[in-house]
């Protein structure tokens, strides 16, 4: 919708253009004049203004490669770590345990997290959450979602650290 409805400038994706709406999305931003980037086309920290923008993931190790063949198109998602003025935020998209451990040393803390996968099961583990040392949780979700999300046992999770959940369903937009 996006897409049809703005000129988007630029726009930043996980690199594998097999799914059809990802095709549809970059045709459509390019059509209008925009620019499109794989995550690991970008610079390592980006600053507009007063915010630093670190694309964390997914980035491999081999240059020629966009994004992680062997994951799937949820462990690729974008990642990006912001800071504005001494104040951090994680936006994980719908990352899952295995790209949650595979960089778990290298996630950096943030106050705020965009919980990874709407909260869903497979996703925030014990140890992501502990890297990350989030203070509030936002998670992403529909009001009454066919998947039944967020799962109780991760909300219980996040709970149970003292990390402040916010909700879309419930809270509507949230503004930090």
């Amino acid at each position: 919708y996006l897409a049809q409805a703005c000129k988007i400038r630029e726009l930043w994706y996980h690199g594998d253009d097999a799914h059809p709406m990802t095709r549809q999305i970059i045709k459509k931003v390019l059509e209008k004049g925009g620019v499109v980037k794989a995550v690991s086309q970008l610079p390592t920290s980006i600053c507009l203004g007063e915010v630093t923008i670190q694309p964390l993931h997914p980035r491999p190790t081999q240059t020629e490669d966009l994004y992680y063949s062997e994951l799937n198109e949820n462990e690729n998602s974008v990642v990006l770590h912001l800071n504005y003025r001494g104040r951090t935020a994680l936006f994980t998209g719908d990352v899952e345990y295995t790209t949650e451990s595979e960089w778990g040393t290298h996630w950096p803390k943030a106050e705020i997290l965009k919980v990874p996968h709407h909260g869903s099961k497979t996703s925030s583990s014990e140890a992501f959450l502990r890297t990350i040392d989030p203070k509030v949780g936002v998670i992403s979700v529909g009001e009454r979602n066919r998947f039944k999300l967020p799962a109780a046992k991760i909300t219980r999770r996040y709970y149970k650290r003292g990390v402040r959940i916010m909700r879309t369903d419930r809270d509507g937009d949230i503004v930090a």
